[in-house]
């Protein structure tokens, strides 16, 4: 990776670092789909541990005591598992929506870096125009997102504190865990929607970039 981009990328330790929570712990997006689709897929796990279940109890049917133990173990821990992902996923929907953002900023980072992977082995048409500004972009962003998960992590922490005294504050905090390039009031504002838009138009030109290729090989 070329040294501009180095140190750009959110990784997921730096995102349970800030956020406090385990990536792994929840399912994404946080939607009423998703979450039926992983009760589906543990619904269909749960069924090969019966079928496991039935096959193994034909062949060793002495062992049913045994068996019938294990398999239960089995769907408990499959059932709580799924459980405690659907719960965590609900409670935590706007982290999650936060980190949906950081997914796609890695993404255009990696793009990035892929065009300079094809720069290099001797594809001049892959450079990265206008390289600075973009780069700019991609740290006011960055910068963004890390005070945006900052912010959700403190409102989620003092979830009560807000709630029983929500008049003593001067604005709606839970607004301050939306990104502000959303927001295009203030001149500082409008530098990150800028932000927002170049690093989205380097993802639209990379993405039909890929799709040309795919296209001719």
């Amino acid at each position: 990776m070329i040294p501009d981009l180095e140190g750009l990328e959110i990784s997921r330790g730096e995102l349970k670092h800030l956020s406090g929570l385990g990536i792994n712990r929840v399912y994404r997006p946080a939607t009423v789909k998703k979450l039926l689709q992983e009760g589906l897929k543990t619904l269909l796990a749960m069924g090969l541990v019966l079928l496991s279940y039935g096959i193994l109890i034909g062949i060793f049917p002495a062992d049913q005591t045994v068996l019938v133990v294990i398999h239960a173990i089995a769907c408990l821990g499959l059932i709580v598992d799924d459980a405690l992902k659907i719960i965590t996923t609900w409670r935590h929907k706007s982290l999650i929506a936060i980190w949906m953002q950081v997914e796609r900023y890695n993404r255009i980072i990696h793009a990035i870096a892929f065009c300079d992977q094809l720069e290099n082995a001797g594809n001049p048409t892959a450079q990265v125009s206008d390289r600075s500004r973009i780069i700019s972009a991609l740290k006011m962003i960055r910068e963004e997102l890390v005070r945006t998960l900052n912010t959700e992590a403190m409102i989620r922490r003092n979830r009560s504190l807000i709630k029983q005294s929500s008049h003593l504050f001067p604005c709606d905090v839970s607004n301050l865990t939306i990104p502000q390039w959303q927001d295009s009031t203030t001149p500082d504002h409008q530098m990150l929607a800028e932000a927002w838009d170049i690093a989205m138009a380097v993802e639209a030109i990379v993405i039909k970039s890929v799709k040309l290729r795919d296209k001719y090989l």
